[in-house]
């Protein structure tokens, strides 16, 4: 059974490399490079380009995913070749046809199960941005040094981004499972945009697992705009981008520190949190019975 999840090249992305880490511990020797079964965890990948990512398998395993990003047909069609388990919240199960029973939360959490979250706070607030702004060169660890938060590089491994979320206070995040894991852990979480290509829903689908509404707050009122009417935001290209590019860092800036300030945050009820562990550690228990049962042989 082979592991898929999104993956470009050699980059690394906090949410997406979850999945080696967590899987291998949670069901280890299950995992191996035989393609004719894909067990499909983490990310926002249900959709109809999965049969090409993964052309040679007779069995998709879903655990948790998400739908969304499209693919060039949209959806994804599930057939006998898909096995699921449960999906990333209401939104997935809805798009796929699914009873909202298969919704239950992002297979992230799970990471209580593996990961010691009860670490000594060191930060009061930290910042993790989306990991393909990183890649564009943003000067985010300067911005967040200036603001005096902290700095969570989600292109960096996953047990250095796992513990400085476990040794926040309080954590703004502009990352997705960034958000996910401080909820986890306990840790209230801040939501933000600073840029246009946010996929707000995926956002969503998970928020409305956890009985939270998606509420962020804009940081780029310079590059993109939000309208009165909706939630949508437009470039503005004939603006210098040099100039663009320091009204905008001058504004995130003075949006960490009004947050600072003034932080309004979001964290799920505790038996929420435990009762949607308790149900995914269920499914992953039913999953197990059903590999060993030979449930999944070619």
């Amino acid at each position: 059974m082979k592991l898929y999840y999104w993956k470009n090249g050699n980059e690394i992305n906090f949410g997406d490399d979850l999945n080696p880490w967590l899987w291998h511990k949670l069901i280890p020797n299950i995992l191996d490079n035989d393609p004719t079964t894909a067990f499909i965890g983490i990310g926002t990948v249900l959709n109809s380009s999965l049969r090409s990512k993964t052309p040679d398998a007779k069995i998709r395993v879903i655990f948790g995913s998400g739908a969304g990003y499209g693919g060039k047909n949209g959806n994804l069609v599930l057939d006998d070749t898909h096995k699921v388990y449960c999906v990333r919240g209401p939104l997935t199960a809805r798009k796929l046809g699914l009873s909202l029973d298969y919704s239950i939360c992002d297979s992230a959490i799970l990471t209580r199960k593996v990961f010691d979250f009860s670490l000594s706070k060191k930060y009061t607030f930290s910042f993790m941005p989306h990991h393909s702004f990183i890649s564009k060169g943003v000067p985010w660890q300067e911005i967040c040094q200036q603001a005096g938060i902290e700095f969570i590089d989600s292109t960096k491994s996953v047990e250095e981004c796992l513990t400085k979320i476990a040794q926040t206070e309080i954590l703004i995040a502009e990352a997705m499972h960034g958000a996910i894991l401080a909820d986890a852990f306990r840790v209230p979480w801040i939501p933000i945009i600073t840029h246009g290509a946010i996929n707000r829903s995926k956002w969503e689908d998970w928020c409305s697992s956890i009985d939270i509404e998606y509420q962020p707050l804009y940081f780029d009122q310079i590059s993109y705009l939000k309208t009165r009417s909706n939630t949508r935001l437009y470039p503005l290209k004939k603006i210098k981008q040099s100039w663009v590019n320091n009204l905008h860092l001058d504004f995130c800036l003075k949006g960490f520190r009004h947050i600072v300030k003034h932080p309004q945050f979001f964290l799920s009820d505790s038996d929420t949190m435990e009762n949607l562990t308790e149900k995914l550690s269920a499914k992953l228990q039913t999953f197990l019975g059903d590999y060993h049962n030979g449930e999944f042989q070619q």
